[in-house]
C-alpha cells in the first residue's frame, strides 16, 4: 500500500522532471523555441526529407515556419543530394534557432564554406 507521503504528482513522478533531470542530459528547462530539423516526406523505402525551421513543440510532420532546403539520400549525384538556402539558415540561426544533430552534420558538410553555419549562442 502506498502512503500519502510517497505519492508524487503524475507530471513529476512519471516523467522524471525532478532532481536535475534536464541538466543531467545536457538540456535546459527553457528550451529553444525554433529548431532546424528534417521533416520526413517521400514514401516507404524511398526516403526524402525537407530541412525546415519549425516550432520545437510541433511533431515531425507538423506545421513549419519556413522550408530551408531538401535532403534526398537516394540521389546518385552528390551535388543534388542536399539543396540549401544558406542565407535563410543563417537568419534563423542568428535569431536563436538550433539545428538538430543530423541537420548540423549536413550543414557542416554541404553548406558553402563562406556561408558556414553560425555557432550557437551560449548564454
Amino acid at each position: 500500500m502506498i502512503r500519502e507521503s510517497q505519492k508524487m504528482p503524475l507530471a513529476i513522478g512519471w516523467l522524471g522532471l525532478h532532481n536535475g533531470f534536464f541538466e543531467k542530459f545536457g538540456y535546459e528547462e527553457d528550451s529553444v523555441a525554433v529548431r532546424i530539423r528534417m521533416k520526413p516526406m517521400g514514401r516507404t523505402h524511398r526516403h526524402f526529407y525537407r530541412i525546415v525551421a519549425i516550432d520545437a513543440r510541433q511533431p515531425n510532420d507538423g506545421r513549419v515556419l519556413e522550408d530551408l532546403g531538401t535532403y534526398n539520400p537516394h540521389e546518385k549525384d552528390p551535388q543534388k543530394t542536399v539543396t540549401l538556402k544558406p542565407e535563410r539558415i543563417k537568419y534563423w540561426q542568428s535569431v536563436g534557432a538550433l539545428a538538430s544533430h543530423r541537420v548540423g552534420v549536413l550543414l557542416n558538410k554541404f553548406m558553402p564554406k563562406d556561408e558556414a553555419p553560425a555557432e550557437p549562442k551560449k548564454s
